[in-house]
């Protein structure tokens, strides 16, 4: 009789621990490669903020150096047959509101127009310098005057107006604005003074905080800013 039992092989020995280190070595690969990455990513961070560092010193030298050149100090008058308009903003925090004053003159220093208008909101200070020179554009355009110098100590708004710089989306719509305004006068310029040649302005954005809307004055000068108006006269006939 033949035995037809099957006789039990030879027990093949597990591969699990090959796959396990198998497993391991994959991991190790992945691991080595996350870190190269890591590594890199942060190389080229550092590089990048590098790059920005210098590229952002050499743009401040020249635009330093412009400004030096191209700011005045004292409130010049425009010439012969032009107005000169001067803005300026201020921020009242705890009355949530803020404010803006405008006086236009003509080149012996005479007061032609003036205005402090309360916006009745909070604004920042770049947005109200902006919007400080876009009412008082509209306002020159309103009293119909032809030929203008817009007048700001915001060297920012002032560049961008000319078109030098690019700023902040929170003011686009304001330099759209007045750059639209601006194309209805027969001429214009846009220049940049200092707070010196600004602060006759000054005091009417302070002003408007106690402004319900707006106050303006048309060929009278604002009891508020007299001596500073009477000061910028004497500096012209002294010149």
């Amino acid at each position: 009789m033949v035995d037809i039992t099957e006789k039990e092989g030879p027990k093949r020995k597990s591969s699990a621990p090959f796959g396990e280190l198998n497993a391991y070595g994959l991991q190790v690969k992945k691991l080595k490669s996350d870190l190269d990455e890591v590594t890199l990513a942060e190389a080229l961070y550092t590089y990048a903020i590098r790059l920005w560092e210098e590229y952002n010193a050499a743009q401040e030298r020249p635009f330093k150096q412009r400004e030096e050149a191209t700011s005045q100090i004292g409130w010049i008058p425009p010439p012969r047959g032009w107005y000169k308009v001067n803005s300026d903003g201020a921020m009242f925090s705890k009355r949530r509101c803020s404010g803006i004053g405008v006086v236009i003159r003509d080149e012996q220093g005479r007061v032609v127009a003036a205005m402090s208008k309360n916006l009745q909101v909070p604004l920042g200070a770049l947005e109200v310098e902006a919007k400080a020179v876009e009412e008082a554009v509209n306002f020159a355009r309103d009293i119909g005057i032809q030929d203008i110098i817009v007048e700001s100590d915001s060297m920012v708004f002032c560049s961008a107006l000319q078109k030098e710089v690019d700023v902040s989306p929170a003011i686009d719509n304001i330099i759209a604005g007045t750059l639209l305004q601006l194309q209805y006068f027969r001429k214009t310029d846009v220049k940049h003074t200092r707070k010196e040649g600004n602060r006759v302005v000054h005091g009417l954005a302070q002003y408007a905080q106690f402004v319900d809307d707006f106050v303006t004055w048309m060929e009278e000068t604002p009891p508020i800013i007299e001596s500073e108006i009477s000061s910028d006269v004497t500096q012209i006939d002294l010149s």
